[in-house]
């Protein structure tokens, strides 16, 4: 078995980096075959042998807590557990008060960063300069046009980036938020059978569930994150060919408490629930009790970093993010988005109940009929 190396903030060293040939290993989607090619990524110990590399970044407020991401191209109105395909949380490398002048600890994550797009970057060219490249023609036509460019940004999808904003019609970085990488969880299975197997440890140091959350602004501390392979193939409509497989594995997390009481001075609401009619119950039969939080949404964009889309070969870019970055809050508006999510909540639980309603009219109205035909 492989040995591990924990390597800790500000130390990371790039000459320890050791990088495997690419391998191509696939698989069959229905009636499909789909191959994909990583190269694995080794870091050396102190004794010079090859270990599976852990790392940490600084703490940071995560304002959106952990996110289910669904399969590529499924509809809003059509997410639901059968389409859960994995986790992600938005890192920020800074605060906002801070992104202007970054503490020594933000600048030590962003050169760790770095470094790993640096070694990323240098094991591309190696492997497109090659007689007997082993790399997809993706990645190799990615290669080619970062030289003409001379840019590696249009070749390698970046691990972090600002945010975007619209212009009119155009789309800009907006410098005014901090940036951020987006860092997928480990998970596994799909569907209603999916299942996150990062270690999450909840307030008194208990493990826990990282769906416990999801949506819920909070302290991620302690992160401890792995680097496992460099992916190489196309990534959707982007132009990148290879990327860093970045997952988290282990973290502290400390739920942001809301203001407020923390009991119930109100009375009890007497008035009656909203009568449901018929067009109602008919509209309500498909709804379901799933509660369906949506996260962070980011649109992914020559700025951006969700990295571990490359799980899927094609590059999922998945739609359901690229709706609402021009309304991300920022940190200091995370009091009127947790009252927004609160209401939000709160909908969804009327819903549930109206659609309850409809359900339990519809099989009364069902006994009546059939008790009146007998």
């Amino acid at each position: 078995m492989t040995e591990e190396y924990f390597v800790t903030l500000g130390t990371m060293d790039k000459s320890r980096f050791v990088i495997k040939d690419p391998e191509t290993t696939s698989f069959k989607k229905g009636k499909d075959v789909i191959e994909t090619t990583k190269s694995k990524v080794y870091y050396l110990n102190d004794e010079g042998v090859p270990c599976e590399l852990y790392f940490n970044l600084a703490d940071q407020l995560t304002p959106f807590g952990f996110s289910i991401n669904h399969k590529y191209g499924t509809a809003e109105e059509d997410q639901k557990p059968e389409t859960q395909d994995n986790m992600q949380v938005c890192y920020p490398l800074t605060s906002m008060s801070t992104k202007d002048e970054p503490t020594n600890l933000e600048n030590q994550t962003k050169d760790t960063l770095d470094i790993i797009n640096e070694v990323l970057v240098d094991t591309l060219k190696l492997e497109c300069e090659k007689e007997d490249r082993k790399v997809p023609a993706p990645t190799f036509n990615a290669y080619c046009g970062a030289e003409r460019k001379k840019n590696w940004d249009y070749a390698i999808k970046p691990i972090y980036g600002y945010p975007t904003k619209k212009e009119g019609s155009t789309k800009t970085e907006d410098r005014t938020k901090p940036q951020r990488a987006y860092i997928k969880l480990l998970t596994k299975g799909k569907g209603k059978k999916m299942r996150c197997e990062t270690q999450v440890y909840g307030p008194g140091d208990n493990l826990t569930s990282a769906f416990r959350y999801v949506s819920k602004s909070g302290m991620l501390e302690c992160p401890v994150y792995h680097l496992d392979t460099f992916f190489w193939g196309a990534h959707g409509k982007a132009s990148y060919g290879g990327s860093a497989q970045i997952k988290l594995v282990q973290c502290n997390y400390k739920p942001r408490a809301r203001s407020g009481p923390k009991k119930r001075y109100t009375l009890k609401n007497t008035a009656p629930p909203a009568e449901v009619s018929e067009e109602s119950e008919e509209s309500s039969e498909t709804d379901t009790d799933y509660h369906n939080p949506k996260g962070d949404k980011t649109k992914e964009s020559e700025g951006f970093s969700k990295s571990g889309d490359d799980d899927d070969p094609q590059g999922s870019l998945y739609k359901e993010e690229e709706k609402s970055e021009e309304n991300e809050e920022t940190e200091e508006d995370e009091d009127d988005e947790e009252e927004q999510e609160r209401k939000k909540k709160e909908e969804q639980r009327k819903r549930r109940l109206a659609a309850k309603k409809a359900r339990q009219a519809k099989a009364r109205r069902g006994r009546r009929k059939k008790a009146s035909e007998e």
